[in-house]
C-alpha cells in the first residue's frame, strides 16, 4: 500500500516497494521535487514511471505526438 499525504505546504511519502500484494523487495522515492521547486506524488507497479511522469511534467506537459 502507499501513502502519499499532503498538508500546509509539506508532502510525505512512505518509501516502501512492494512486489505484488503483501511481499516488501526495498524502497523507492514516491514524493519528487521538480527544478521550479514545486513537489508531486507518484506510485506504479511500472519500474521508471515516476521518472517518465516527471520529465514529461518539467517539459510543460506536451500532448502526445499525432499519428498522422
Amino acid at each position: 500500500m502507499t501513502t502519499i499525504a499532503y498538508r500546509a505546504g509539506v508532502m510525505a511519502g512512505d518509501s516502501r516497494a512492494y512486489a505484488g500484494d503483501k511481499m516488501p523487495i526495498g524502497q523507492k522515492r514516491k514524493v519528487h521535487r521538480l527544478e521550479d521547486g514545486s513537489l508531486f506524488g507518484c506510485s506504479s507497479s511500472n519500474v521508471g514511471a515516476d521518472a517518465l511522469l516527471r520529465r514529461w511534467v518539467e517539459a510543460g506537459c506536451p500532448p502526445p505526438a499525432s499519428s498522422d
